[in-house]
């Protein structure tokens, strides 16, 4: 096994997809010898996939340059597909929104984007294929179907005052404390579900 380095990003090979793909936050990294948390890995790239590194170029799926896999995808992106097809059925144009999102998310708030990869699709409505992704107490990604096309947005709690909120909610609750006193803990995801409809519309 080794690694090699590309724009500052670690690479680690393992062995084969089955050490890691459905297990990727848990799998045991190793590379000269030594472990590697897979919090640190910029990405991972399987040697049954290929058998030597592909060209560098831009990802088709999160815009950013990586070496590419088949496909014309990065292994962070190849990842998060198989991940979610096994554990969710999502869209391909969905798929490749929420992937530009977390990408970006990764960059902002300065979070090891294959920790975002690992984080929970919360399936918040099943008539419009909405799901949310939490980056953290303040910011939700979310994403649905609007009469055939995808609306992937990243909505941050920060970006609204308290008088928007409120005006923006009004259509579904009398104000933040009701959400608040409804929701407990979790009012804060509530509310940016009800501003990602709204803006959305």
């Amino acid at each position: 096994m080794t690694t090699e380095t590309f724009n500052g990003n670690e690479i680690a090979y393992i062995l084969t997809e089955a050490q890691g793909i459905n297990e990727y936050n848990s799998v045991r990294y190793f590379a000269n010898g030594q472990e590697i948390l897979s919090s640190e890995l910029s990405m991972v790239i399987y040697n049954d996939d290929q058998e030597d590194v592909a060209e560098v170029g831009i990802c088709i799926q999160c815009d950013e340059e990586y070496i590419l896999l088949e496909g014309g995808i990065c292994a962070h992106c190849d990842s998060l597909n198989r991940k979610w097809d096994i554990e969710n059925n999502v869209d391909d144009a969905q798929k490749e929104q929420l992937g530009k999102e977390l990408n970006s998310c990764a960059t902002k708030y300065n979070i090891p984007l294959a920790d975002l990869l690992a984080r929970e699709i919360m399936h918040t409505d099943l008539d419009t294929e909405q799901m949310a992704i939490k980056i953290n107490d303040d910011v939700y990604i979310y994403s649905e179907n609007r009469d055939g096309e995808y609306v992937t947005c990243t909505m941050d709690l920060s970006d609204y005052d308290l008088e928007a909120i409120n005006s923006m909610i009004s259509s579904y609750y009398s104000s933040v404390d009701e959400v608040k006193k409804i929701y407990k803990e979790e009012w804060k995801q509530i509310v940016l579900e009800c501003i990602f409809e709204e803006e959305s519309l």
